[in-house]
């Protein structure tokens, strides 16, 4: 009898696991539909395409997800596939998993309340036809970067549970500033994070070493240079890892403006473009860069963000 019992438990096990699909886990993001109120509330047209992007673009930096590239699915899926849509019927996740090669698919809608922006999407397995959905509202004193990281994370695990797969624990990330000796600033030159996110840190020369959080995904950092009689400055967008460390990094010859950009802390290439920056009286970079002293809920250059050319390094 027991022997039996135990026989019929190893038959279940096997029959439940049977019903997991295994494999990776590809994750395509379909577009997300917005109306007009939405595009006017973020300042972009057509932000449920944007957005869906990003949303693509935070998933990719969680391992061990694979990420189906927008131009994949564009070229895979017909015209009134690629429609946004908030629901996918199970024949229509099979059609387009067997497409694109995914095994989840995200779709859903954003829209406008009193409080802000809803992110409402669904999460659907292309072998099972499984939707599960989640969502995250962009309000005051919230930014979209963090917004979007939050609704990634989720969606990460979701589809790595319609696999059969526990989601790791995905850290967040630190940055953090340079400096060297030297010169009439008693800390010598410094590059320091002056905001994230449109958040500025307080005293940010003198907190040079303090590190910021960067949730994984897409972040909008202001690097400040400054030397004691001078300063210069740049926004960089970063793909920020789990559990990364990064630093602002800068070199400068002689009186020529310096060249900034962002690393991962020992690396040796440059996980942002190297961008010269104009070096300036402090007062008059100050007054340049006033607009960049505002806190914004809604930073948004990171959905239109344009890469800086690279300046050659110092050798």
């Amino acid at each position: 009898m027991k022997a039996a019992l135990i026989m019929l438990i190893t038959v279940l096990a096997a029959s439940a696991a049977a019903d997991i699909p295994s494999g990776p886990v590809r994750v395509a993001v379909l577009k997300l539909k917005a109306d007009a109120a939405v595009d006017d509330y973020l300042g972009a047209k057509e932000s449920g395409s944007r957005l869906a992007s990003l949303i693509a673009n935070d998933l990719s930096v969680l391992a061990p997800i694979e990420v189906v590239a927008s131009g994949e699915v564009a070229r895979n899926l017909s015209l009134g596939a690629m429609e946004p849509s908030d629901s996918l019927t199970p024949s229509q996740a099979r059609s387009a998993g067997d497409a694109t090669g995914a095994t989840n698919l995200v779709c859903g809608r954003i829209y406008r309340t009193d409080a802000g922006v809803v992110f409402a999407v669904k999460i659907v397995s292309t072998q099972t036809g499984e939707a599960l959905g989640t969502m995250v509202q962009l309000g005051a004193g919230d930014t979209l970067s963090d917004a979007l990281s939050r609704l990634g994370t989720q969606i990460g695990r979701i589809a790595l549970s319609q696999r059969g797969i526990e989601a790791p624990h995905w850290a967040d990330a630190r940055i953090s500033g340079t400096h060297t000796g030297g010169g009439t600033l008693s800390l010598g030159a410094v590059a320091c994070v002056l905001s994230v996110d449109s958040r500025l840190v307080a005293d940010e020369i003198h907190n040079w070493n303090r590190d910021q959080i960067l949730k994984p995904g897409l972040h909008e950092i202001f690097v400040r240079y400054y030397d004691g009689t001078g300063s210069a400055g740049h926004e960089f967008v970063i793909d920020a890892k789990p559990g990364g460390i990064y630093e602002t990094r800068f070199d400068r010859d002689g009186d020529h403006n310096p060249r900034l950009w962002i690393q991962e802390r020992g690396a040796k290439n440059p996980a942002t473009p190297v961008y010269e920056a104009t070096i300036k009286e402090p007062r008059q970079w100050y007054e340049d860069n006033l607009i960049r002293m505002q806190p914004h809920v809604v930073p948004m250059s990171s959905m239109f963000f344009q890469p800086a050319p690279s300046v050659p390094m110092k050798k």
